[in-house]
């Protein structure tokens, strides 16, 4: 026992690194708390406050048990793994709900590490607990858009193994969740064998950074149905480290199914309209030609793709009555009601031909008009009248050259009968 007058050494404080510490625990983004073995908390830093809207003071001294943010479900998880820990167990970071004083639930990851005496005895531990709130609930919605997204989705871990898909790509390919998860791409039969080595340089591709652009792909559903897809990758990143390849694959089968059978009445119609023994011709507000057949290329002696896109009176109409035929288009297709008074059954003017000559045409128009009804250009059938028109005037002219003679002879007549009236006359005459 050492004497009374002995004074006991005195034990030395690093204020240095204690002030460096408190200013960690303090200034810390997270909130930070100290507990004992019992269950009691020692200290908690004023993020606590920030983050769940209640005061230090009204905390330290509670049983992490009672604290008031703690929601029923996060103490019976809290209390477990404090347990646990006791006991030396290592546990990792984990998530629960918290509900701040205004009662909004919000969602923390708790990190918690043991304090050991000098001896290694645990009396207690550090806890952290971090805001994952906003996350989760990006997490969420990205979640309800995966899930509820009408095109397929299929999430590649770098390595090529699946470790999520949607509902679109199991009801496309008729496949179950647990077919999916867990496989190589290569180990799909959906694919055909041919396709396999494409595909997996497109993965290498998208894995490296080197997106590449929308392609199609061919592949065979369960029930051995054909789907035609169109796919598009791409990289998913922490920062800037990838992690994932998510690919959306859209079945494109009947759209074209559609385009094919549209391809096949759009050939029809072309074929309609080349063996048409007439002028088919359609023109934009502006006059531009946006369609013209065969039969009416081959009457003003260009090219179908030299008449598309020009404009048809500065390119095809005469001079003369360009302008007023420009004006009265332009009228027309602004004010409808008036169309037909402008362009009435059988409308005619000429037409300007490649080597200059012109040609008498009479056209029947219409408007065209788009799904709500508004006008965007007109539609015209016309039909060559030149030679007809040639050879009425033809007949006119010898008409007029028939009455005139006409004429002529009918007062020859009417004289030789005067003539021989008188003739007679005069031997009667001499007979008496």
């Amino acid at each position: 026992m050492p004497k009374k007058s002995e004074k006991q050494p005195e034990q030395k404080v690093d204020f240095e690194k204690y002030q460096r510490y408190k200013n960690i625990f303090e200034l810390s983004p997270e909130t930070i708390l100290f507990v004992n073995r019992s269950g009691k908390l020692l200290d908690i830093n004023e993020q606590v406050y920030k983050l769940m809207g209640y005061k230090r003071e009204d905390l330290v001294g509670k049983s992490i048990l009672r604290l008031p943010f703690l929601t029923r479900s996060a103490v019976t998880t809290i209390g477990k793994n404090f347990a646990l820990r006791m006991l030396g167990r290592h546990i990792p970071p984990y998530e629960v709900e918290l509900k701040t004083k205004k009662g909004e639930i919000r969602i923390g990851t708790i990190t918690a590490t043991p304090i050991r005496n000098e001896k290694g005895k645990i009396t207690g531990e550090v806890v952290v607990a971090h805001d994952i709130t906003e996350r989760v609930k990006a997490e969420e919605r990205f979640k309800t858009i995966f899930e509820l997204a009408p095109d397929g989705m299929v999430v590649f871990d770098l390595e090529g193994r699946i470790t999520d898909v949607n509902n679109a790509i199991l009801n496309m390919l008729e496949l179950t969740r647990d077919e999916m998860i867990g496989k190589k791409f290569t180990e799909f039969k959906v694919f055909y064998k041919k396709d396999i080595p494409k595909l997996k340089k497109i993965f290498d591709q998208a894995v490296s950074g080197n997106i590449p652009e929308e392609y199609e792909i061919e592949m065979t559903t369960k029930s051995k149905k054909k789907v035609l897809a169109s796919v598009r990758n791409g990289l998913l990143k922490v920062g800037e480290k990838p992690y994932a390849v998510q690919i959306l694959v859209r079945d494109i089968t009947k759209e074209k199914e559609a385009d094919f059978l549209l391809k096949q009445e759009q050939e029809k119609a072309q074929n309609y309209l080349d063996l048409a023994g007439a002028i088919i011709m359609a023109l934009d507000k502006k006059g531009e030609v946006t369609m013209i057949n065969n039969k009416g290329a081959e009457l003003l002696g260009y090219s179908v793709k030299e008449i598309d896109g020009k404009n048809w009176f500065e390119n095809f109409v005469p001079a003369k009555i360009r302008a007023d035929l420009k004006k009265k288009h332009i009228q027309g297709l602004n004010n409808p009601d008036k169309y037909e008074t402008l362009f009435p059954e059988g409308y005619k003017n000429a037409v300007l031909t490649k080597d200059g000559q012109t040609k008498e045409i009479r056209w029947h128009n219409t408007l065209l008009k788009d799904e709500k009804g508004d006008v965007i250009g007109s539609l015209s059938s016309g039909e060559d009248v030149t030679l007809s028109e040639a050879a009425m005037a033809e007949i006119e002219k010898r008409n007029t050259q028939l009455k005139r003679l006409n004429k002529v002879m009918i007062g020859r007549e009417i004289r030789i009968i005067d003539l021989k009236k008188k003739n007679k006359q005069l031997q009667e005459k001499l007979n008496k």
